[in-house]
C-alpha cells in the first residue's frame, strides 16, 4: 500500500509542477506580447490577495455548512497556503532584520518610545536593577 501512495504523491507532485510551468508561461507569453507589465502583475497580486483571504473568512463562517463536504480541505489547504505567504512576506524580513546589530536596538526604541521619551531608561527595567 505504501508503494501507490508513493506513486499517488509523485502524481501530485508532477501536476503541481504543470500548473507552476503553465503558469509562469502565461505570464512570460502575457508580459511578452501584450502591454501587460511586471508591474501590473503585482497590483494584480495585491488586488487578489485581500479577496482570497475574504473567501476564506466566509468560509470560516459557514464552517458548519461545509465541513461535510469536498470543498473543505481545499478551504483548508488555501488558509494553510495564506499563512505561509504571510509568513514568508511579513515575518521572516522581520526576523532576518532582528538579527541585525543596530536593528534590535531601534526595535527596542520603537517598542518603548512612550518610556524613553519619559526619562525611563529600559536596560534597568529589563535587567531588574533599582535605581539609586
Amino acid at each position: 500500500q505504501d508503494k501507490y501512495a508513493a506513486k499517488d504523491h509523485i502524481y501530485y507532485r508532477l501536476v503541481q509542477l504543470t500548473v507552476i510551468i503553465a503558469l509562469v508561461l502565461v505570464a512570460v507569453l502575457l508580459i511578452e506580447f501584450t502591454k501587460i507589465s511586471f508591474l501590473d502583475f503585482i497590483s494584480s497580486l495585491l488586488a487578489f490577495i485581500p479577496t482570497g483571504y475574504g473567501i476564506i473568512l466566509i468560509a470560516q463562517v459557514l464552517r458548519p455548512f461545509l465541513q461535510s463536504t469536498v470543498v473543505w480541505d481545499t478551504i483548508v489547504s488555501l488558509a494553510r497556503l495564506y499563512d505561509l505567504i504571510f509568513g514568508v512576506i511579513v515575518m521572516a524580513p522581520v526576523a532576518l532584520l532582528s538579527w541585525l546589530p543596530g536593528f534590535q536596538s531601534m526595535q527596542t526604541r520603537i517598542l518603548f518610545n512612550e518610556a524613553f521619551s519619559r526619562g525611563l531608561q529600559i536596560s534597568r527595567i529589563l535587567s531588574g536593577k533599582k535605581s539609586q
